[in-house]
């Protein structure tokens, strides 16, 4: 497989530069919608004051209220550098948690693979829905439904790396990565209710299912203990936000209904769920994190005992000696164990401690008992495996009667494995895909329940549940990638199989390719109302400058975002917030009431 290794460094690459070129096009970000009144909010008020404002009289957000703060605190340069910090979160966080899993299950995957899988996710969480530019570019609804998923991946991927390199953990460790999950979950919650939704479900299902995914009781103690953390984090953070003087402000603006009403929007959103999910589920651009799983799962391999023991995840074996009373004169140096036999000859203990490097030590009496051929040949891989501790017990005879020894007794400590072992990856996939159905369900009845028939314009809840779905589909991608690769191993005289592996990198490129597409596309369409945004902002700053009162405003749309229009003679809330971030009211052309007939990210005139 190492042509397969080498074309995924290509892939890599490709994928990482449609990253960067989205990162780019944060330069030409300019402010949409709610940006407005939180870019003017921020002029008169402390991070303090703008999460009480949020708290008290808007929406119980907390967390989001921060995180508004620290985005729209910096101005435009904040609305600039936002999608950088995303996207690197976002690809660091993946291509964290992939490394760390590949290694917690004993296995070794090429650098360059472990970033293409994770570069071809995150492009495909960010471009793969109905509004690339909300998901990717607008801070104000990227806070709620893109960054949770992404500090969701951050907090999962640090936790992993606490317990240590064996991934087994004593108790502090074990109690800290679950305080880290607790206050984590629970700050997410506050940023977004909806993802609190799908993080509940899953870790539920973790909790349930972690003996199928742990190879031993100290890690499925571990990963059940983090379920509850996580859980019980998500749902501390729901309740401060349902109890939260803002989130009964929204309800009552909003109308939430009660009994029969609710009920028919519950229906409703049924419906739109199950049209959601067809949607989801056909879609063909999917089709890039799967194949980058299958060559994950093709270019795998076991790492060999001794690359565990170095790496860590087999503990280095500690030494076990023959509880056994010494008569005086016997001497013990450093690991080495002599012959203790009484003078009158009878029973003798010989311990033989194997070390993590396979060698053995010998005793070095005159008379050495007769030992196993594993020990005796100086390796104790044939008696318990690298890094065992072999015991090594034998009854001497009587020097008198010239006996001879029998052979020894050997018990050796077992080393201890890699602590994730997946037993049946057909059951644990869909448990998985369970677990993201019901939580994408959760997500589309609280939305609907709470906003009605907003719900059409708010696509970008998706995310809460998207990035959850992208990875099941790797996982998928990497079992069915093992299968795989039994069937294209090297076989003397069947070079057809191979060559039709390398197949594989050829289709994940024109998958690649097709994400690119939407990649220029939004940042085209990005670039273009940057310029029409600046050159507007130059004659509202003349018009300023004379002394107009009423300047004129051209609305400039983009991803399905409000801008200023008017509609039945009433002024939109966003021109409002538009008046007050340049201080005056302004004054929309005869022809901007158009745009509300025209399609959606329409040629700026």
């Amino acid at each position: 497989m190492k042509a397969l290794a080498r074309s995924a460094t290509l892939l890599a690459g490709f994928a990482t530069a449609l990253l960067a070129l989205l990162g780019a096009g944060g330069a030409w970000v300019r402010p949409a919608a709610d940006d407005w009144c939180y870019q003017t909010n921020m002029r008169t008020m402390s991070v303090r004051q703008f999460v009480h404002f949020l708290y008290q009289d808007s929406n119980g957000r907390a967390g989001n209220a921060v995180l508004l703060a620290w985005v729209h605190g910096l101005g435009p340069l904040g609305l600039q550098l936002y999608p950088v910090v995303v996207i690197a979160l976002l690809l660091g966080s993946l291509w964290l948690l992939i490394a760390r899993l590949v290694r917690l299950f004993g296995r070794h995957v090429p650098v360059a693979v472990q970033l293409l899988t994770a570069a071809a996710a995150a492009l495909v969480f960010l471009l793969v829905c109905p509004q690339p530019y909300q998901t990717t570019y607008w801070a104000s609804g990227g806070i709620s439904h893109t960054v949770p998923a992404v500090l969701s991946t951050v907090l999962v991927s640090a936790v992993l790396c606490l317990p240590g390199r064996g991934g087994r953990a004593g108790l502090a460790g074990r109690w800290t990565a679950a305080l880290a999950l607790l206050l984590g979950f629970a700050f997410i919650a506050l940023v977004s209710e909806a993802m609190a939704l799908v993080v509940g479900v899953l870790a539920a299902a973790l909790w349930l299912r972690a003996g199928d995914v742990c190879a031993d009781r100290p890690a499925r103690h571990a990963a059940r203990l983090g379920a509850l953390a996580a859980a019980a984090g998500s749902a501390g953070g729901l309740l401060v936000e349902y109890l939260s003087p803002g989130m009964h402000a929204r309800s009552a603006g909003l109308g939430v209904p009660h009994g029969a009403e609710l009920l028919h929007r519950l229906r409703d959103g049924l419906v739109t769920w199950l049209g959601d999910l067809a949607t989801t589920l056909s879609s063909w651009d999917y089709a890039a994190v799967v194949l980058a799983g299958v060559v994950l799962g093709l270019t795998t391999r076991h790492l060999d005992p001794a690359a565990l023991t170095r790496s860590g995840l087999f503990p280095r074996a500690s030494t076990r000696r023959a509880r056994t009373a010494e008569p005086a004169g016997s001497a013990r140096t450093g690991d080495e164990a002599t012959l203790a036999a009484p003078a009158g000859g009878g029973p003798a203990v010989v311990t033989a401690t194997a070390h993590a490097d396979g060698a053995a030590e010998h005793p070095t009496a005159a008379a050495t008992p007769t030992t196993s051929g594993a020990v005796g040949a100086g390796s104790a891989g044939g008696a318990g495996g690298a890094g065992g501790a072999a015991v090594v017990t034998a009854d001497v005879a009587d020097g008198s009667d010239g006996g001879t020894a029998p052979a020894p007794e050997v018990r050796t400590e077992p080393p201890a494995g890699p602590a994730l072992a997946v037993r049946s990856p057909l059951r644990l996939l869909v448990w998985a895909a369970v677990a993201v159905l019901l939580g994408s369900l959760l997500v589309t009845e609280l939305v609907q329940a709470v906003f009605g028939s907003w719900i059409w314009y708010m696509v970008r809840t998706w995310n809460d549940w998207r990035l959850p779905y992208t990875l099941l589909l790797a996982a998928a991608g990497v079992a069915a990638g093992r299968l795989l690769a039994g069937a294209v191993a090297p076989v003397p005289g069947t070079p057809r199989r191979r060559r039709a592996a390398l197949l594989l990198p050829a289709l994940l490129g024109f998958a690649l390719v097709g994400l690119a597409q939407p990649a220029v596309a939004v940042v085209h369409q990005t670039r273009v109302r940057a310029h029409h945004w600046d050159a507007q902002q130059r004659q509202l700053e003349a018009q300023l400058r004379r002394g107009v009162k009423n300047p004129t405003y051209v609305p400039s749309y983009i991803g399905h975002l409000r801008d200023a229009y008017t509609r039945s003679g009433r002024a939109d809330w966003v021109a409002s917030c538009i008046n007050d971030y340049y201080g005056t009211h302004i004054h929309l052309p005869a022809h901007s009431t158009d745009w509300l007939n025209q399609v959606q990210n329409a040629p700026i005139p």
